[in-house]
């Protein structure tokens, strides 16, 4: 695309094998047409790096649970395996642990596909934000892709609603697209940018309040940046702590079912 003399934004879009996100697209057209495209791209790589490595180390974590939970299958059906003894033989194992990795099998494609269709809904995204330590994690994502897109567009001189839709569409979230859309109508008929945000109500109080202040000092782009910036370092701190937090969930009730079983035999 770049030979042919296209943009880089339109070369992301339209390359031949290149899915890109709506996140990614967004994030590189409003970094191109402000000059900032480094911020753009410095942005994306941390996503992706806290992503990844929240992702390895959750994996990482999971497989002692993992391990003890096939154990706990399989430990109380040695004996009668052994001494042939009751029981239907191997598939008393192979039964249960068939199970066990169907239900993970099932909670990962659950997860992936709320997780999709709440960029686009506020209900959906509203229940994924209260699930205890991830939903922390991507309600400060959401933000910080809201922050960092808003920054861009808005040094890229392109109308305060414009501002507001591109942001709101790029940051993943249900709630705040739904709550970007509203604060555009106000913006769109004179309303002041803070007001609106405020009372969107999708947006953190301090976070309108701040944008609020920043209006009238005139000094809006540099807070937008500072929020971007506080922003990720809370997501990465906050998918660290799920990352390392959830395994142990996991290893708890692992410990509980071979109590139960224990106690069982």
């Amino acid at each position: 695309g770049l030979g042919a003399g296209k943009g880089i934004t339109e070369s992301v879009r339209n390359g031949e094998g290149v899915a890109a996100s709506g996140l990614e697209i967004a994030l590189i057209s409003a970094g191109e047409q402000s000059g900032r495209l480094h911020q753009a791209f410095e942005h994306l790589g941390q996503y992706y790096e806290s992503m990844a490595e929240g992702v390895s180390k959750a994996k990482g974590a999971l497989i002692y649970p993992l391990i003890l939970a096939h154990l706990a299958i399989l430990v109380p059906a040695v004996p009668a395996l052994v001494l042939g003894t009751g029981g239907n033989g191997i598939w008393d194992v192979l039964v249960p642990v068939a199970g066990l990795w169907a239900l993970i099998g099932l909670l990962v494609s659950l997860w992936k596909n709320l997780a999709a269709r709440a960029t686009t809904s506020a209900t959906i995204d509203g229940w994924l934000n209260m699930i205890p330590l991830a939903g922390a994690a991507r309600r400060h994502w959401a933000l910080a892709r809201f922050s960092q897109v808003f920054h861009s567009a808005l040094l890229a001189a392109i109308r305060m609603q414009e501002c507001l839709r591109l942001a709101g569409e790029s940051s993943g979230s249900g709630v705040m697209q739904a709550a970007s859309s509203r604060a555009e109508l106000q913006v769109a008929d004179g309303g002041r940018l803070g007001v609106a945000l405020r009372s969107s109500g999708g947006f953190p109080k301090l976070f309108a309040d701040s944008i609020s202040t920043a209006e009238e000092s005139g000094t809006l782009d540099r807070e937008l940046e500072r929020w971007a910036k506080a922003e990720t370092q809370m997501a990465r701190g906050a998918t660290e702590r799920a990352a390392t937090w959830l395994p142990k969930i996991a290893y708890g009730m692992a410990v509980l079912y071979i109590v139960w079983r224990i106690v069982s035999m």
